[in-house]
């Protein structure tokens, strides 16, 4: 799809439609990870950066890069792509091409960059197009099964294992 353009998020009105968009994208019924609250949290916070995919001035997409070690990450220099949502009547239409191009062609550049996602969503073919690898068996995650991926410069295994307790925090990527 053309026209599409890549912004940095940081408005608190878009929060609420960031919000709704990451229910729709998974179909979730009841509000689940992603409050309005949260977003705008995030929006606020160093520890976040959201980019988000614009249409002729509306939103279709977006998604969450976490920057400081968390309890998953063994360095600064490590990335983490976490809820990254397109509207289900946007999806498959280069929107989330455009926006992982943009994570890995500006601040993931040379960074070895991860994520979680269920196994059988479809975003996982994407993931292994841009040469994301699966990381470690898959981790039951309030009933369903999630991958952990990696995008590295080196692209050499990882020591780490994405143990249960780290599930809760995994749990709102994707």
């Amino acid at each position: 799809m053309s026209n599409i353009e890549i912004e940095d998020l940081w408005l608190d009105s878009l929060a609420q439609e960031m919000s709704d968009m990451n229910h729709a994208a998974f179909g979730y019924k009841t509000l689940r990870n992603l409050s309005r609250y949260e977003t705008q949290r995030r929006m606020k916070s160093v520890d976040y950066q959201a980019c988000g995919a614009f249409i002729n001035g509306r939103l279709q997409g977006f998604l969450f890069i976490v920057y400081h070690p968390k309890e998953f990450l063994e360095s600064p220099d490590e990335l983490y792509i976490q809820d990254f949502s397109v509207w289900p009547w946007a999806q498959g239409k280069g929107i989330g091409s455009a926006l992982l191009n943009h994570v890995l062609n500006t601040v993931g550049k040379d960074r070895p960059i991860y994520l979680t996602v269920e196994r059988n969503n479809k975003a996982v073919r994407l993931y292994r197009k841009f040469g994301f690898v699966e990381v470690e068996a898959p981790t039951l995650i309030r009933g369903n099964s999630y991958i952990a991926m990696r995008l590295g410069r080196s692209h050499g295994k990882s020591s780490r294992k994405f143990g249960t307790e780290d599930s809760e925090t995994l749990a709102k990527a994707c």
